[in-house]
């Protein structure tokens, strides 16, 4: 669907920036870690803030105890999410969000969980926080069917 809003230019700064904010980091900390001005800045929080706060809320450190607000949350999967979490946090050195947590999740059940396996789920998150702005995709369908499936391919092999 197209959209009236303007594209942002710096695209990982800007994803960056976003989940830093779902985070609660200050605009101080989001300038610094993302080198972008103060003005950008708060002019991208200002979109953030635009988003539904239940979308916001994926985009928040994942806490097992938060899972009782999925009312579609299937508990017997829980020590398996447990184990992706945990396994999230060794590779990339921070707490997932519900998002990546549930794209891993997903994901889990046909690919297997590698190197590439996180990189994998952050494409489709990345992809799902674009959508959520209204901003263009990095990658197309296309491409991150074509990425889905080699992993399922090579997993297969």
């Amino acid at each position: 669907m197209p959209s009236n809003r303007r594209p942002v230019r710096n695209k990982a700064g800007f994803i960056s920036a976003y989940k830093l904010w779902c985070q609660d980091a200050p605009i101080g900390t989001i300038v610094e870690r993302t080198q972008v001005s103060d003005r950008t800045v708060t002019n991208w929080v200002n979109l953030f803030k635009e988003a539904p706060e239940e979308d916001v809320f994926l985009d928040t450190p994942f806490q097992s105890c938060e899972l009782r607000q999925f009312n579609n949350f299937d508990w017997s999967q829980l020590a398996s999410v447990l184990k992706l979490v945990r396994q999230y946090q060794n590779q990339k050195n921070i707490v997932p969000t519900f998002r990546q947590t549930f794209w891993a999740q997903r994901l889990s059940h046909s690919a297997p969980v590698n190197d590439f396996f996180f990189s994998l789920t952050d494409k489709f998150v990345n992809h799902e926080i674009e959508e959520l702005h209204e901003q263009p995709t990095t990658l197309s369908s296309t491409e991150l069917s074509e990425a889905l499936e080699g992993v399922v391919r090579r997993y297969e092999s």
